[in-house]
C-alpha cells in the first residue's frame, strides 16, 4: 500500500473512531432508536407508514425497507447526517491535532480525500444501524418474513447517494471562511428545503404529466430536476408508480398516515429503479463529487497564515459584519451593566443572570437591533402577524444567538474562572437558562402585551415555548459540548411546526397558531423542566465531583 493510502486510512480510522466516542453521537443515535420504533405505526391504530391511495402497504420486508430508507435517506441523512459531521475540520483546528497533521507530508488532497471517506464511514455505519433496527421492526409489527440481502439492495439504492452528497457538502462549507460559521449551519437548512420542494414539486408535475399523456420513460425524457433529488425523495415516488401504476393516482404518503381499514392491503415487491434512472443518478453523483475540487483548493492546511486570513474573511458574512457596525450599540450595555449594579445591589443570583444576558448583547449587538426591530414592528403590525411572523423570527433569533449560552467558557477556556464563584458553580444552569429566557422574551416583549389581552392561550403558549427552546439550549449544549445539536433539533421543530399550520396542536409548542391546548402547553413546560434536569446532571457530573 502507498504511503499516500495509509495516510488517508489513518484519516478516516481516526475520524470514525472520535465521532462514536461523542456524547453527541450517542444523543443523536438514542433519538434514532426512538424514531425507528415511532416511524412504523401499528395499523390497529388507523395510521401506517405507507399508504397508496386509501390503501396501506402491507408490512412485508419490501415496503418497510422502502419506506424508512427514503424517510432516513431525507432526515437521518440529509438533515441530521449533515450536522453529526460538519465539524470534522474545526475539530482538528481547535485541538491541535492539525498542527501536527501540516508536519507530516500529508498533502491537502489526501487530508480532503480520508475527510471526505471517514464522513462517507460514519454516515454508512449509521444507516446499517437503523437498517437493523428497522430489520428488527419488522419482526415486531411485520407482515411478512425479514429478507436482509432486500433491505440491503434497498437502502443501498436510496441511501447512498444522499450519504455522498451530505459528506461533500459539509467539507465544502467547513473549508470556506463565510460557510464554516453558525452561518453555513442555517443556509444548509435553508439548502435542504430548497432541494426538497423544488425536486418534489417540479418532479411530481413532470412525471404526472408523463403519465397522463402515456409517455414511455426513458433517460432523455427524465426530468432535469432529477438530477438535485440527491435526497431521492421524489425519485422513490416515481419508482413506486412504476410498480403500482394506476393505484397511484389518488396519492402516495410516506410517513405516518390514514388509510381505509376496510381496503384490502396492497402487496409491494422489492422497488428498484430502471436503468434510465440508474444513469441519471450516477451523472448526478459524478457531478457534485467535482465539488470536492473546491474544498481542496480551499483547504487552508493548518497554515496559520491562512488560518487567520479565514477568520478575518468569515467576518466579512452579513450577520458579523452588522455586528461590527453596531458595535458602538453595545456600549449600552455598559450603561445597563451600572444600573443593574445600582438596582439588584447584593443580589448576587438576579445580578448574575442580568450580566449574562447583556454579555450575549455585548457580544452579539445584532440582537439589539432584532430586539429593537421586533417590538417596533408588533407595534404596527395587525395582530394575526403578531403570531406569524413575528414570533417564529423571534424563536428563531432565540436559538441563534444563545446556541453556545451553556458551553461558551468551555469553548473558550474559561470554565475554570467562571466557576471560580460560588454563585456561577452552584447555579450555573439555572443561571443560563434564565438569561436566555430573559432574552427571548425581551425579543417579543410587545407583542406579548398585546397577545396577552386579544389571544392569552397563544401568549401563554409563546411564553412557554420561549422557556422550552432556552432549557434545550442550555441541557443539550451542555449535554452535547456541542450548539450544532440544538441548531438542527430546532430547525426540525420549527419545520414540523410550520409545516402543521396548526393543525397539531402539539407541534404548536410556541403559540404561533394559537392551536395549543393547556395539556400541550403542560408538555412542553415539563419538557423544559426535562432538559434544565439534563444540564444540571451532566454539569454536576463534570463538575461537581471535584
Amino acid at each position: 500500500m502507498s504511503a499516500a493510502l495509509l495516510r488517508i486510512q489513518a484519516i478516516i480510522v481516526t475520524d470514525v473512531i472520535l465521532r462514536f466516542r461523542r456524547t453527541s453521537t450517542l444523543v443523536l443515535f438514542l433519538a434514532m432508536c426512538a424514531l425507528a420504533y415511532a416511524s412504523i405505526p401499528d395499523p390497529s391504530t388507523g395510521m401506517t407508514l405507507l399508504s397508496i391511495g386509501d390503501n396501506r402497504a402491507l408490512y412485508n420486508s419490501p415496503a418497510i425497507a422502502f419506506a424508512t430508507a427514503a424517510l432516513f435517506s431525507l432526515i437521518g441523512i440529509g438533515l441530521l447526517g449533515y450536522y453529526m459531521i460538519s465539524n470534522s475540520v474545526k475539530r482538528d483546528v481547535v485541538s491541535g491535532v492539525g498542527n501536527t497533521l501540516a508536519a507530516t507530508a500529508m498533502r491537502s488532497w489526501e487530508y480532503i480525500v480520508g475527510k471526505f471517506l471517514g464522513n462517507v464511514a460514519f454516515l454508512a455505519a449509521l444507516t446499517l444501524a437503523y437498517m437493523l433496527m428497522m430489520m428488527l421492526m419488522v419482526v415486531v409489527r411485520g407482515e411478512g418474513s425479514v429478507e436482509p440481502f432486500v433491505f440491503l439492495r434497498t437502502y443501498t439504492l436510496f441511501c447512498l447517494q444522499g450519504i455522498l452528497f451530505v459528506s461533500v457538502v459539509s467539507l465544502v462549507f467547513e473549508t470556506l471562511p463565510i460557510l464554516s460559521t453558525r452561518v453555513g449551519d442555517i443556509a444548509y437548512f435553508f439548502l435542504w428545503i430548497a432541494l426538497l420542494v423544488v425536486s418534489g414539486e417540479r418532479m411530481e408535475k413532470a412525471l404526472l404529466a408523463q403519465r397522463q399523456a402515456h409517455i414511455e420513460q426513458t433517460f432523455s425524457n427524465i426530468p432535469v430536476v432529477a438530477y438535485i433529488d440527491v435526497m431521492n425523495l421524489s425519485t422513490s415516488i416515481s419508482a413506486i408508480n412504476e410498480q403500482v401504476g394506476s393505484d397511484s393516482s389518488k396519492g402516495i404518503s410516506i410517513g405516518e398516515s390514514p388509510f381505509n381499514a376496510a381496503l384490502k392491503p396492497i402487496v409491494l415487491r422489492e422497488v428498484g429503479l430502471s436503468m434510465p434512472w440508474m444513469a441519471v443518478k450516477a451523472i448526478s453523483t459524478l457531478g457534485f463529487l467535482s465539488f470536492l475540487g473546491i474544498a481542496v483548493l480551499a483547504f487552508h492546511r493548518f497554515d496559520p497564515t491562512r488560518l487567520r486570513a479565514s477568520a478575518r474573511r468569515s467576518k466579512r458574512n452579513i450577520f458579523t459584519a452588522l455586528s461590527a457596525a453596531l458595535k458602538p450599540l453595545s456600549r449600552l450595555t455598559t450603561i445597563l451593566w451600572g444600573a443593574v449594579q445600582t438596582v439588584l445591589g447584593g443580589q448576587e443570583f438576579l445580578r448574575a443572570v442580568a450580566s449574562e444576558v447583556l454579555l450575549v448583547l455585548t457580544l452579539h449587538p445584532a440582537a439589539l437591533l432584532v430586539f429593537m426591530g421586533l417590538n417596533i414592528a408588533a407595534f404596527a403590525v395587525p395582530m394575526p402577524s403578531l403570531q406569524m411572523p413575528i414570533a417564529p423570527l423571534a424563536c428563531l433569533a432565540l436559538v441563534f444567538f444563545t446556541a453556545d449560552i451553556g458551553i461558551r467558557e468551555r469553548q473558550r477556556g474559561s470554565s475554570a474562572l467562571l466557576l471560580s464563584t460560588p454563585i456561577m458553580k452552584e447555579y450555573f444552569v439555572w443561571i443560563k437558562v434564565l438569561a436566555a429566557w430573559i432574552l427571548g422574551l425581551l425579543f417579543v416583549l410587545v407583542p406579548l402585551v398585546r397577545l396577552a389581552f386579544a389571544a392569552p392561550g397563544a401568549a401563554v403558549s409563546l411564553v412557554v415555548g420561549m422557556l422550552f427552546l432556552s432549557a434545550c439550549a442550555v441541557g443539550i449544549g451542555i449535554a452535547t459540548g456541542t450548539a450544532k445539536t440544538l441548531m438542527v433539533l430546532s430547525l426540525i421543530l420549527f419545520y414540523g411546526s410550520l409545516n402543521s399550520n396548526g393543525l397539531q396542536p402539539a407541534l404548536d409548542f410556541a403559540g404561533w397558531f394559537g392551536s395549543a391546548t393547556p395539556l400541550v402547553q403542560a408538555g412542553y413546560g415539563t419538557a423544559a423542566c426535562g432538559f434544565v434536569a439534563l444540564g444540571i446532571s451532566v454539569h454536576w457530573w463534570r463538575t461537581g465531583r471535584a
